[in-house]
């Protein structure tokens, strides 16, 4: 399981600055919807 969210962590290191603010704000109106 840790190897799985590592490998996610680093694909996340890739990404740029605007994709990763557009999927922090999908994960949190997600979290906010329960």
């Amino acid at each position: 399981m840790k190897n799985i969210e590592n490998k996610e962590y680093h694909a996340l290191l890739g990404l740029t600055k605007q994709e990763r603010n557009d999927i922090i704000i999908i994960y949190e109106t997600m979290r906010n919807r329960k």
